[in-house]
């Protein structure tokens, strides 16, 4: 198991501050956790640090366990990773997020996010649902994009969807052919701090396609 630093430059509703926290995995285990601390009375307006959930560990991919003849290039490359992401929140907002990993591996490793964006959250955040990303080979040969669907269950029942698009670049790995991962969730919330637990499985997604077939045929 390997603890890994992570530093959040964050620029959110005009204010800029300092998050940090760690990122608890192994390598193709499936399992991992990360915990992001704060000050929530110094918090901007409008925004709940629990929204950082859409990239604190779904961010880092390596953690995946490989099914089947599922590929994943953050496993076959020890190389530095970096990634965008962006999330579409609707009338709530939007957060974009540039990161990268730096000595991967070694004990100097840690994730550097940069995080910037406008939001207005309508109430503090209960929990997280469990959700899939499809990664898509680029067109230009290098790096791969995904795209998945975050639903948060807010205090008062009620749902916050947000769209997520990413683009990674893994140097000397490339994806041959679509994957998709699915991720689920258990938040632990507290004043000072939330732990976010993730059990991640990759398919390779024709495979799990003729899986499903087979099962309801």
């Amino acid at each position: 198991m390997r603890n890994i630093p992570i530093e959040l430059d964050c620029d959110i509703n005009h204010a800029r501050f300092p998050l940090a926290g760690q990122i608890r995995l192994e390598d193709s285990s499936g399992y991992c956790s990360a915990t992001l601390d704060f000050d929530r009375n110094r918090m901007p307006s409008g925004f709940e640090p629990e929204l950082l959930s859409y990239v604190i560990i779904t961010g880092y991919p390596s953690v995946c366990l490989a099914v089947g003849t599922a590929q994943n290039p953050f496993a076959l490359s020890p190389e530095d990773f970096q990634a965008h992401r962006h999330l579409d929140l609707g009338s709530c907002g939007e957060l974009t997020t540039t990161y990268h990993s730096r000595s991967r591996r070694s004990s100097h490793e840690r994730i550097l996010f940069q995080v910037q964006g406008q939001v207005e959250l309508p109430e503090p955040f209960a929990g997280i649902a469990p959700l899939s990303e499809v990664w898509v080979p680029g067109e230009d040969g290098a790096g791969f994009s995904g795209e998945m669907t975050f639903t948060w269950r807010l205090a008062s029942g009620r749902q916050l969807c947000g769209l997520a698009r990413s683009r990674y670049d893994v140097p000397g790995a490339s994806l041959e052919r679509p994957q998709m991962r699915v991720i689920t969730f258990d938040l632990e919330l507290g004043e000072r701090h939330f732990t976010q637990y993730e059990t991640i499985r990759l398919y390779d997604l024709q495979e799990w396609k003729e899986s499903v077939r087979e099962k309801i045929a």
